[in-house]
């Protein structure tokens, strides 16, 4: 059966800019609550540490203001 479980205030990380772009406000990027669902076994072994949301800068091509989507990256088969 499939089961669900929340992450509460999960904070944001962002990967590293090449120089000399910068993230403003990169120290509170704020958190996400992520409810996560799958397989009881994929569940009940999932720990904090491999919900991690980030930042998807791929679109960022050089200075100027970005709306930024989050991104999860799960181990299969466990889903948003």
């Amino acid at each position: 059966p499939t089961v669900a479980r929340e992450f509460a205030s999960v904070p944001i990380d962002a990967p590293a800019l090449p120089d000399p772009l910068q993230i403003a406000g990169a120290d509170d990027l704020g958190a996400v609550t992520l409810t996560v669902e799958g397989p009881r076994s994929a569940i009940d072994g999932l720990n904090r540490a491999e919900v991690q949301p980030v930042l998807d800068l791929s679109e960022v091509a050089g200075p100027g203001s970005y709306t930024a989507p989050v991104t999860v990256e799960l181990p299969a088969p466990v889903r948003i």
